[in-house]
């Protein structure tokens, strides 16, 4: 009964190393150029002449044409079919020999399990899968860092301050729109001054009238674009009192100033002075 278990066994992993061998479907590692399978005509057709041969049952002819195709492209799964066909034929030596060649290719664990079960098969003994260990994680403690007045040491985790951001914006940019519109308004000048000057040179009365009439709006849009400015240019500086700069004084940033504007219209300015 256990004789016939054994050989049971043995059709069993034959069978399944036929297939392997056939269908090639080995994974190549390093030492072969593709992960599927032979690329080069030629190895394709070793290839399937050693498949025919070994399904068969030639496999002498089928070790050699195995041989033949691994010369040919460095795939390692010809070194698994290569095996297969020395172990078949009973030259256990060099079969164990080329099933640690395969094993040293890292091929899957099925194609591995069965390359070391035909180790077995020929009565030798497989090295194990090589044991990854894990070193230790080293944690390094922080060093103390001492304080910028060398009085203690401070914490390494600590946030730094953060920085004060420039409070004077809103009073630059009134500031320059302030500027762009005393600038606009004197070319306006300039242009109602020279409009002004043409029309003296002219001959016809309507040409002298539109001229005049175009010196005129220069004019009011210098007068009105220099009224603009001069409000800006107010607020600017209102703005830039009234906002503690950075780095002032507790007791002038508790300071509370109100800015607004009465029923009546008029500006008040509010707060503790």
């Amino acid at each position: 009964m256990m004789s016939w278990i054994l050989s049971q066994s043995e059709l069993v992993m034959n069978r399944i190393a036929m297939l392997i061998v056939l269908a090639a479907p080995i994974a190549a590692s390093a030492d072969g150029p593709t992960p599927t399978g032979p690329t080069t005509e030629k190895a394709k057709a070793l290839q399937a002449e050693g498949a025919a041969a070994y399904k068969a049952q030639d496999f002498a002819k089928a070790s050699q044409l195995f041989a033949a195709a691994y010369a040919a492209e460095r795939y390692s799964g010809f070194l698994f079919s290569w095996a297969q066909s020395e172990r078949q034929r009973g030259a256990c030596p060099s079969a164990v020999e080329l099933y640690e060649r395969f094993l040293a290719t890292a091929p899957p664990e099925q194609p591995a399990q069965l390359a070391r079960d035909g180790i077995a098969a020929c009565g030798g003994t497989a090295a194990a899968p090589p044991t990854v260990v894990t070193p230790p994680t080293v944690v390094t403690p922080p060093v103390p860092l001492l304080s910028s007045d060398n009085t203690g040491l401070e914490d390494p985790t600590a946030m730094p301050p953060a920085e004060t951001p420039f409070p004077h914006k809103l009073a630059v940019g009134l500031l320059s729109v302030g500027v762009g519109l005393g600038v606009a308004s004197g070319v306006f000048y300039v242009q109602a001054r020279s409009a002004a000057a043409d029309a003296a040179d002219l001959d016809m009365l309507p040409d002298v009238e539109s001229q005049y009439e175009r010196a005129e709006d220069r004019l009011l849009l210098s007068r009105i674009a220099l009224g603009a400015s001069i409000g800006f240019v107010g607020a600017a500086v209102i703005r830039f009192v009234l906002t503690p700069s950075r780095g002032a004084s507790a007791e002038r940033q508790a300071r509370a100033f109100t800015l607004g504007v009465s029923p009546s219209g008029a500006m008040v300015l509010g707060g503790t002075f």
